[in-house]
């Protein structure tokens, strides 16, 4: 069980959603009647090929949607280019992602997808939303001071909780420098901790799952704490609220109170409660979207094994 964000964080759940591609729905780019890319190289310089890739033409078509009732996932984060150029960059690519396999990299400036013009996330994003996993898509992309075509299958996308560990896991965990304390003596940094397990709750006042998921981690917090595992609880509640509700609910933990968000659009936070698990060099090691309480015993389990690895 797990709990969207209210609309009164609207502006920056929205910029999230695009960022994951989570809308499947709306009036979205329909698929070309012509299935052979149209390929523009803009100022004329040759189009490099990605190596293995087939040049398209008018004989030997490249793009072929296989039947699919499942929408495409691309698998990449997406940030604006300036404004007085073409296309959009690639911020991130998940891992064993469409993206990644079709040898997409960060930094890559998306151009075209299936000879349309992208020049914002939202342009990209419309292309994507009523395309099918298993269909080939021709992207025209610029890396560096080339223009490249790639083919690109869409895959199925996974669940929250499945974006979160292709995006974060194993992977050094967001840096946390911003954000208020609301109880406790929350660190200042996630620098600070290394040496100690952390587990990152990301909670709020009206979540219902998040109050059934607390007496676990005050439970770990009574345990564990001693042993070298910091637990902090993250809000979007504002600090006031953040004090208030973590003292009425009776939570023994740090909490912190982020109000402007940064701290949760930086883990990707959409759904509540979500946990991350940081091992003691600061990479992530696992992640748990709502509350599962056979899930937060393995989780539990998890948490004491690290406990143990050498730092």
């Amino acid at each position: 069980m797990a709990k969207n964000l209210t609309a009164s964080r609207g502006a920056w759940v929205l910029s999230l959603l695009l960022v994951h591609c989570a809308s499947t729905q709306g009036s979205g780019a329909q698929p070309s009647a012509n299935p052979v890319p149209q390929v523009a190289t803009g100022s004329g310089e040759p189009l490099t090929l990605k190596e293995g890739a087939p040049a398209a033409s008018a004989e030997q078509p490249q793009v072929t949607p296989a039947p699919s009732a499942q929408p495409g996932w691309l698998g990449v984060d997406l940030k604006a280019v300036p404004a007085d150029q073409a296309g959009v960059q690639i911020a991130a690519v998940y891992a064993q992602s469409p993206a990644q396999r079709a040898a997409l990299l960060v930094n890559d400036v998306v151009l075209q997808v299936q000879g349309v013009p992208v020049n914002s996330p939202a342009d990209l994003y419309g292309q994507l939303r009523s395309r099918s996993a298993g269909e080939h898509l021709a992207f025209v992309v610029r890396r560096a001071s080339e223009q490249r075509l790639f083919e690109v299958v869409l895959a199925v996308k996974p669940n929250a909780e499945g974006l979160l560990r292709l995006r974060y896991l194993n992977q050094p965990a967001p840096e946390i420098t911003s954000g208020h304390v609301a109880l406790g003596s929350a660190p200042a940094s996630l620098t600070a901790q290394r040496g100690r397990v952390v587990v990152l709750e990301f909670w709020a006042s009206w979540c219902e799952a998040c109050h059934v998921l607390l007496p676990v981690l005050n439970d770990w917090y009574d345990r564990l704490s001693a042993q070298g595992v910091t637990v902090i609880g993250v809000t979007t509640d504002p600090l006031a609220q953040a004090a208030q509700s973590a003292q009425q609910l009776g939570m023994k933990y740090n909490v912190i109170a982020d109000a402007d968000a940064q701290i949760t659009r930086d883990y990707h936070a959409l759904l509540l409660p979500t946990v991350f698990v940081i091992d003691k060099q600061g990479r992530v090691r696992d992640v748990v979207v709502g509350f599962q309480r056979a899930r937060m015993e393995q989780l539990g389990q998890f948490v004491q094994r690290l406990i143990s690895e050498k730092d």
